[in-house]
């Protein structure tokens, strides 16, 4: 039996389906949905230049910005479901 299910998150489209297959298998084992996401915020330019931007760290702005997005749309989804969610978070 599962007890937690630790779903990482990078704020891709894909983030919604692959939360409601973790709800899913935490709904038929009691589980609770455990969510990290590692967003780094100091990428080297060339990397931010092929994100759409051309100033350091600003594609990692939007990164940062569509994993705090989905962290919520998650939280939501757990709760509409019944499913414990909780947010490793460092801070």
């Amino acid at each position: 039996m599962l007890k937690r299910i630790l779903l990482g998150i990078a704020g891709t489209p894909d983030m919604t389906s692959m939360a409601q297959n973790a709800i899913e298998l935490a709904q038929r084992h009691g589980a609770a949905i455990q969510v990290v996401s590692v967003v780094d915020l100091n990428p080297p330019l060339k990397r931010t230049v092929s994100l759409g931007s051309s100033k350091p760290g600003g594609g990692s702005n939007k990164i940062r910005r569509n994993a705090e997005k989905g962290i919520q749309e998650i939280e939501a989804l757990c709760g509409e479901n019944n499913v414990p969610f909780k947010l490793i978070d460092s801070d």
